[in-house]
């Protein structure tokens, strides 16, 4: 899959769960590409439910609330989704997502949407000129997002 170079372009995404289903049958979600400049001003966002401090204010409707308002911020589309509860098809509405995942589904999709599609293994697996430096990206995600700090440091030895 390409990385996005022009506007309007997007990506779906498949959950695990659902990639052993008939490709016409897979429940499917589809984004849009972020600019680096949209995803820096997300990330100052998600970064207060990283926070153990506001953490501890919120509920967790807040919480899970704050991840699927994350996923809404490039969700344009999505396909064969079922309401978990009646399982009847959901129309598009990014206001009923809540309705079509669990809170491991969310997490999945979340992270998926932050790798703009591209799943780990499909990486491995595709060898593609494009996937050099998907490493070095990861790294520097990992490194833009606030480390916790260690709450009780186990003493060095005397």
């Amino acid at each position: 899959m390409p990385i996005a170079t022009e506007p309007n372009q997007t990506f779906r995404v498949v959950l695990e769960i659902d990639k052993d289903k008939p490709a016409g049958e897979q429940p499917y979600f589809e984004f849009r590409f972020l600019s680096v400049r949209r995803w820096n001003r997300e990330a100052r966002a998600s970064a207060q439910l990283r926070d153990p401090i506001v953490m501890d204010g919120m509920s967790a409707e807040e919480a899970t609330n704050g991840l699927l308002d994350m996923i809404k911020v490039g969700l344009i589309n999505w396909g064969n989704v079922r309401d978990l509860e009646t399982g009847e098809v959901i129309p598009f509405d990014p206001n009923n997502l809540d309705r079509a995942l669990t809170l491991l589904g969310t997490s999945e999709l979340l992270a998926k949407f932050r790798n703009q599609g591209l799943d780990v293994e499909d990486k491995k697996k595709s060898g593609s000129q494009s996937d050099l430096g998907m490493e070095q990206l990861q790294a520097a995600r990992d490194a833009l997002e606030p480390q916790s700090a260690e709450i009780n440091p186990t003493p060095s030895s005397p």
